[in-house]
């Protein structure tokens, strides 16, 4: 059966064997007029784009190879075109992926305008050619193609002259013919300076031109070698006279090109009269005593617009006088103070609270117990609601309640409806009556509009269960959120009494605020969908009723944790929230009300810096406004409220010892990157039906702690395909630690121990590999973590994206100073090296890809093989470049993990050190992987 082929789209400058008129005369005849070269011969066909011109010389020659840029091309070119002794390869022209000295004749039509890197391009035609081989390569001729015409083709990085393409060339072979070509009633080639007594005849004045050679030639051609070049006669490539002037006739260009010119001789006649008006204007100008007064204010601000010119040279002079060190001093103390003048948004609170959370590690989570299955052993719940015009979400939301794994007879529904002016009541009701033998109550209260907190407080105080669910009505639940998050709480609950609320994990776009991910332990709960304990509520008593909508959450999360509650997010409890109808959309009432709620928050929990900076922060935004429109009027609305609430908030300041309460600008708590990455719902099937995922913890002697930690974290995947493989270098003194996270975590966290003799990190990471059954691998170093959804991200990514290998996505390095038995977080950073889309070449540099942070597919190490034991350093980028000549990585940009670095000074100088010494060493085995794979492809 024929395999359908997909047309390969036509870039405009790409030409596709589809199209008609004169690119198709140009570019079919360039390659029927080097087919006698290549008889028998072995072929490059550089740059070969759609296939075409690599199948026709397949007919003639002994073994081709079609090497293009583009892999969608190839991958076009490898399912259109096929022949025994035709290969396509995605390659760039620059590092072509052949051996040296591999090929017979190479091919380049109108490849070299393309880009700029020239002399590397004819390196490489020179590397892979045998000593007597040749090269036949193209290029239009600037002065023809843009000079004359005033053209710009966007697709042409660097055009050349026709001397400057022979001169190219010339530089790298000893002997070259030159050829020219262009266009007539068919396609001529001739050699250059070859033909005599060759008429044109001009149409414009009736006059004949005898030229010794084409008139007004559009390409070069030249066939340039080492040896003698015996050149062909010319050629010409025709059309029966009908089908050439239907392909005038249908030429998109010709058509274009009438009406083009009609329309550009009407825009030179505008700008002419425009011209002559400025200069009228700019003499003016010139002429006036206004202009002549300013002239001194001109040439400083000139000065100061072109002040690192001026400051190299102000540089050169200072070096040499006794005021040079001072000033550097004084310039490091300029840059400090510009640092600390950046990070004055930035709470402190926000590293402190990092810290503390981390130092509740030790405990891990308390793990939901498989045992609370029994729905008799399931607690009675209510579930609150505040409607206010919502009736579009009414049903949705009651029908995915419906399908809960949670018994329904165990869940009262409190609606309280806030003076609903659409048909929200009437559904209430009319949601009453049908379901009220199938929940254990329905409750519809009727309020005015006191805002989000006061209605959930109206419904709470008609609530009897020790456990409350606070939720909006614009979600949808996942059928086992509710038992998720009620296993967790009873969990909980068992272990300790100081947890106030579980949060639910939003999707599409999960909140993107700092969680921790061995404790799961977080700075302030999101009330979107949230569990509370009942007793934490009563002892907080209850929502701020000064804050309208957005941000009573934040509020009501410091003040739970000011009283010694802690809050947990459970991000196995999913809910799917509608809140956003397109991604970075602003909603006028949440733009004033968290406006106003941040600044209120932090006179009643921030220091005296970030209620100052709040301060600020409300002053700027109304002068400056945000990015849409109406921004200002909003900011300033809430003038009068900040004058009324600002001693109520500020007098009820809470002197909490051994707390701290973060704060970012108009934010909180430190965020993740990716807010908006889309978490579509499951489209990878449940559980088993899923692929697996193996991920590899390299570990040694005297790491049980971190261990433990990182085996917790990748507990709490929300990925539920997982095995886990812990290699040991140098023995099993974490046997009993192995022991002891099975035991804590359970059957469900399937953990495979190997123990090794000490033969360093890279065999321990290969061995990890042979024993991998998943599809994709991750390598997860001991002293590294993952946040929940690290795992879910990545597979994504690589089950929906087509031609990839490998996903990754963003890290925290995270600064760390160790001592036995612990450690002390001194830092969160993002590092801007490692938020690099993609990009192969870049990758051949430098590692820009963290180890934790990439999930591959497991059948590279199957083709290629692992880590080069040989390597101590940079094992890692070295593998990442392996894989890479397998197909294309892809970048998520969220942030998904976290890597240690260590936070003391001269300990991080010395480790640089040691990677910059390996890095020499590191390009050495760089190019025998390139040269390994290309000799494999030969073969």
């Amino acid at each position: 059966m024929n395999k359908e082929i997909q047309l390969l789209n036509s870039t405009g400058e790409r030409f596709v064997t589809e199209l008609e008129g004169i690119i198709n005369l140009e570019h079919w005849h360039r390659y029927f007029y080097v087919l006698k070269h290549c008889e028998n011969k072995t072929v490059l066909d550089i740059a070969s784009g759609e296939g075409y011109g690599s199948y026709l010389v397949s007919k003639v020659a002994k073994k081709i190879f079609g090497v293009d840029i583009d892999k969608d091309s190839i991958s076009h070119a490898k399912n259109k075109y096929q022949n025994k002794n035709l290969e396509f390869i995605e390659g760039d022209c620059t590092r072509i992926p052949l051996p040296s000295c591999c090929v017979d004749v190479v091919v380049s039509f109108e490849t070299i305008e393309h880009h700029d890197q020239h002399l590397d391009m004819m390196r490489e035609l020179k590397r892979v050619l045998k000593p007597d081989g040749i090269l036949i390569i193209s290029s239009p001729d600037k002065a023809e193609c843009s000079d004359r015409n005033g053209n710009s083709n966007i697709y042409h990085i660097k055009e050349l002259y026709k001397d400057e393409f022979k001169n190219l060339v010339k530089n790298f072979f000893k002997y070259q013919v030159c050829f020219e070509q262009r266009v007539t009633v068919g396609s001529i080639i001739l050699p250059e300076d070859k033909v005599t007594n060759f008429v044109n005849i001009n149409l414009e004045n009736k006059e004949d031109i005898k030229l010794n050679g084409l008139y007004r030639p559009i390409f070069s051609i030249i066939i340039a070698s080492d040896t003698q070049v015996k050149a062909n006669e010319g050629s010409l490539y025709d059309y029966p006279i009908e089908r050439a002037f239907e392909f005038f006739k249908n030429d998109e260009s010709f058509s274009e090109a009438v009406s083009y010119i009609a329309h550009l001789e009407n825009d030179i006649n505008t700008l002419n009269k425009q011209l002559i008006k400025s200069n009228n204007r700019l003499a003016i100008l010139l002429s006036s005593n206004s202009f002549k007064i300013t002239k001194p204010l001109r040439k400083i601000r000139s000065i100061i617009s072109n002040y690192p010119r001026y400051l190299v040279h102000l540089k050169t002079i200072i070096r040499k006088t006794k005021l040079y060190k001072p000033l550097c001093y004084m310039a490091s103390k300029f840059f400090v103070f510009k640092k600390k003048i950046k990070e004055l948004p930035f709470s402190k609170d926000n590293l402190i609270l990092i810290e503390k959370f981390s130092k509740n590690r030790s405990g891990g989570v308390s793990i939901a117990s498989s045992e609370v299955t029994n729905y008799s052993d399931l607690p009675h719940i209510d579930i609150t609601v505040v409607v206010y015009n919502n009736s579009q979400w009414i049903d949705d939301y009651i029908n995915s309640l419906l399908l809960q794994k949670y018994p329904l007879d165990k869940i009262s529904m409190i609606f309280v409806d806030n003076g609903s002016t659409d048909e929200s009541l009437n559904k209430l009701y009319q949601i009453s009556e049908r379901y009220i033998d199938i929940f254990s109550k329905i409750t519809v209260l009727k309020s005015i509009n006191n805002g989000f907190g006061a209605g959930h407080d109206l419904a709470i105080k008609d609530s009897l269960s020790d456990l409350v669910l606070v939720s909006n009505l614009d979600l949808k639940f996942e059928k086992d959120a509710i038992i998720n998050v009620i296993r967790s709480a009873l969990a909980d609950q068992v272990n300790s009494s100081d947890i106030a609320c579980w949060e639910l994990r939003q999707k599409p776009y999960e909140h993107p605020k700092f969680y921790d991910p061995v404790t799961l332990e977080t700075p302030w709960c999101s009330h979107a969908c949230v569990l509370l304990s009942r007793r934490a509520y009563n002892v907080a008593g209850g929502y701020d009723k000064n804050i309208f909508m957005y941000g009573e959450d934040v509020e009501f999360s410091y003040r739970l944790r000011s009283l010694g509650f802690k809050l947990r997010y459970i991000p196995s409890a999913v809910v799917y929230h509608y809140t956003y109808d397109e991604i970075n959309i602003i909603k006028p009432l949440q733009f004033s009300g968290s406006l106003l709620s941040n600044y209120l928050i932090r006179l009643r929990y921030g220091h005296v810096k970030d209620k100052l900076i709040g301060l600020v922060l409300q002053i700027l935004i109304i002068i400056r406004g945000a990015n849409f429109k109406g921004s200002r009027s909003l900011a300033f609305g809430n003038v009068t409220k900040m004058i009324f609430l600002t001693p109520r908030f500020y007098q009820s300041r809470r002197k909490i010892v051994n707390e701290s309460f973060p704060f970012y600008y108009f934010d909180y708590a430190l965020n993740r990157e990716g807010a908006f990455y889309n978490l579509c719902e499951n489209t990878l099937g449940e559980g088993a039906d899923k692929p697996l995922v193996s991920i590899i913890t390299r570990t040694y002697k005297g790491r049980d702690y971190l261990l433990k930690q990182c085996a917790q974290s990748v507990y709490n995947q929300t990925y539920d395909n997982i095995e886990h493989i812990i290699v040991e270098d140098g023995g099993d003194t974490v046997k009993q630690t192995i022991k002891d996270i099975k035991s804590t975590l359970g059957e469900s966290h399937l953990v495979k121990y190997i123990p090794l003799p000490k033969l360093g990190r890279s065999f321990a990471g290969n061995k990890g590999l042979e024993n991998a059954r998943g599809k994709y691998a991750v390598f997860l170093d001991d002293d590294d973590l993952l946040f929940s959804d690290h795992v879910e991200v990545l597979v994504n990514t690589l089950e929906n994206c087509a031609n990839i290998v490998a996903a990754y996505s963003l890290a925290w390095e995270v600064g760390t100073e160790f001592f036995e038995g612990g450690y002390i977080e001194k830092f969160y950073q993002m590092n801007s090296r490692f938020i690099q889309e993609y990009d192969k070449n870049k990758l051949y540099e430098e590692n820009y890809i963290p180890i934790q942070s990439i999930m591959f597919k497991t059948n590279l190490f199957k083709e290629s093989g692992g880590f080069d034991e040989n390597v101590e350093y940079l094992e890692d980028w070295l593998l990442w470049i392996k894989y890479s000549l397998y197909g294309d990585f892809k970048l998520v940009k969220k942030t998904t993990s976290l890597f240690r670095t260590p936070s003391e000074s001269t300990i991080r100088y010395e480790r640089q050190k040691q990677l910059n010494n390996a890095y020499s060493m590191a390009i050495k085995k760089r190019r025998e992987i390139l040269d390994e794979f290309r000799s494999r492809i030969i073969k």
